[in-house]
């Protein structure tokens, strides 16, 4: 992902976004295009623009409550996350890279049971890399 996208300064630079999903992290690669298929078979595509953004999924089988206080915290937090509105910074588990970010999905978690939480997914949109 890191070699596709351009710098971009997040809403808000205090606070790294640091929990690491405990299941799959599917990352699917995006262009805003709008995509006709016509009654013929044949396809038109309109490019709204030429940069490319990726979602991430994370999940967690289980979270455990310090991470999940770090997730409601940066969600629900004005300055922060603020839902979906704000961009933050975000460091891939995996590569290692800091990335400028947003959540697109609702919060949604669970506690099973015997009280442990998980939370099923949470979509980010990575929109550029960290300056």
């Amino acid at each position: 992902m890191y070699r596709y996208l351009s710098s971009k300064t997040a809403d808000y630079t205090t606070t790294i976004f640091s929990v690491n999903p405990t299941t799959t992290l599917p990352q699917i690669g995006e262009k805003s295009q709008v995509v006709h298929d016509f009654d013929d078979g044949t396809v038109s595509v309109i490019g709204l623009s030429s940069n490319t953004y990726f979602t991430v999924d994370l999940q967690w089988a289980y979270i455990s409550a310090a991470d999940h206080t770090t997730l409601m915290d940066f969600w629900n937090t004005s300055t922060k996350g603020d839902g979906r509105r704000r961009t933050f910074y975000w460091n891939h588990p995996l590569d290692g890279k800091y990335y400028t970010v947003r959540f697109t999905s609702p919060l949604s978690y669970a506690y099973d049971s015997v009280g442990h939480l998980s939370v099923n997914v949470i979509t980010l949109r990575v929109e550029g890399n960290k300056p």
